[in-house]
């Protein structure tokens, strides 16, 4: 039952625009011959017009999903006509009501149009016009009856938020991971000629000169320094912007293991770096758009796990525990409507409560 009803009530309320729907009830002027397919606490629901709509909906869903037939869209509708008939006498009841400029202005939304130019189509008339009004309606309603049933109800108590608490404390610890410290050269590369980078040739070249002033005593750091500022030259120029000063930046970076896997999108780099020692620099390392030299400074080990008190984090508690208690009340409320209320289908087929006993 949860299952159908919550299938329903989504398309119901987050129901794309381009269906239609329906105040229900019994119509004025009808004839007794036609054909009954369902009738909510007496209310009728008509064959001919549960086929008529069906019959578009299964048109205009076969544009996107060819294989949405007939039989599944009247399955959907009638479902729909059902839930959406069930909260507006339950509204009606309550005394719970919806403005017509509201409904209007929720569908032009929906639509993507003014409402009067809506109504000039003729397709947007006669029962699609009024299913899609009912549908409209009753996501207006729903809240309200919600609202009204569960006043004061979903403040979450101390006890909730205490349980709520003990059951994801794990999302409460915090233990800093290990990390290792590096520092890093780019030469970055791009062989599309109109980005502001390097070939990949010009890249490999440059790094293998850097690598060998650094092999010949240069200081690292210097090296670093230089090439991020020739880098951020090159990309500036080719921008179109001069700028002569450039702030001095060492890549100096903290990586945990898992971001060594990424790092810079090669396995390389991750097998380079856990064998260095601490001080020790890599040879080139080629990654996805650019090479890299690496010095391992250090590896930082794990810090102390903390774990924040329920004090400290009541206010996200609430927060959490009050839209858990909502959600709840959303699907429990609408089972329970369908549960009390006197629907009976003309065709057993059609009722959803025989094929779920049916699938137990």
């Amino acid at each position: 039952m949860k299952r159908f009803i919550i299938l329903i009530l989504l398309s119901i309320l987050i129901i794309n625009s381009r269906t239609f729907a329906f105040l229900f009830g019994e119509e004025k002027n009808t004839k007794d011959s036609r054909a009954v397919a369902v009738t909510v606490n007496g209310a009728k629901i008509y064959e001919d017009t549960l086929l008529r709509i069906a019959k578009h909906r299964a048109e205009e869903t076969a544009q996107s999903n060819p294989d949405f037939e007939l039989t599944q869209a009247r399955n959907v509708v009638i479902g729909e006509m059902v839930l959406t008939e069930v909260i507006i006498q339950e509204g009606r009841k309550k005394l719970v009501w919806v403005a017509d400029k509201e409904v209007q202005d929720l569908i032009s939304r929906w639509e993507g149009a003014p409402y009067d130019e809506l109504k000039k189509n003729e397709g947007f008339k006669g029962d699609f016009y009024e299913y899609e009004r009912g549908i409209k309606a009753s996501a207006f309603i729903y809240p309200k009856l919600l609202l009204k049933e569960y006043s004061g109800k979903l403040e979450p108590t101390e006890e909730q938020m205490k349980t709520y608490y003990n059951q994801h404390i794990n999302e409460y610890c915090h233990q800093e991971p290990e990390k290792y410290r590096l520092k890093i050269i780019q030469f970055w590369f791009d062989e599309d000629t109109n980005n502001p980078y390097q070939t990949e040739a010009s890249a490999k070249a440059d790094a293998q000169k850097v690598l060998q002033k650094i092999q010949n005593g240069k200081d690292f750091d210097v090296l670093d320094s230089a090439e991020e500022k020739a880098h951020v030259q090159r990309v500036l120029k080719k921008l179109g912007i001069e700028q002569s000063e450039i702030d001095d930046k060492v890549n100096d970076i903290f990586l945990t293991r898992n971001e060594l896997k990424r790092y810079p999108f090669t396995p390389e780099f991750e097998n380079v770096v856990l064998s260095l020692k601490p001080g020790q620099m890599s040879g080139i390392i080629k990654g996805d758009s650019c090479f890299c030299i690496v010095k391992y400074i250090e590896r930082i080990s794990e810090g102390k796990a903390t774990t924040d008190s329920f004090e400290e984090v009541k206010e996200e508690l609430q927060k959490r525990v009050s839209n858990e208690l909502q959600e709840k009340a959303y699907y429990e409320y609408v089972q329970r409507l369908m549960k009390n209320a006197d629907i009976k289908y003309t065709n057993p087929s059609d009722d959803w409560r025989l094929q779920e006993k049916g699938s137990k």
